[in-house]
């Protein structure tokens, strides 16, 4: 759980850096040719970072999916009887 925290922060660090470069640039005091190149650049740093993140959300998903999974069948386990009523807490 609290990795999933982190890729929330790291999203929302991304995205607001993002939107604050591109706001700086769009007030930089650059000629128009030069700050659009600079925008596209960093339009294209930005989707290969998110990119990467969706992949890192991805695999969290997938390793939570097995942990829930994993204690589901546990939980199938005791109450089918072969635990016997021992859930421990």
């Amino acid at each position: 759980m609290e990795r999933e925290a982190d890729v929330g922060l790291v999203a929302g660090l991304l995205f607001g850096a993002a939107i604050g470069i591109s706001l700086g640039l769009l007030y930089a005091p650059r000629a128009g040719r030069e700050t659009r190149e600079l925008l596209r650049l960093q339009a294209d740093q930005f989707k290969c970072r998110s990119e990467a993140l969706g992949g890192d959300l991805k695999q969290t998903a997938e390793q939570f999916g097995s942990v829930v999974r994993e204690q589901a069948r546990e939980v199938v386990h005791v109450l089918k009887g072969n635990g016997a009523g021992k859930i421990e807490a």
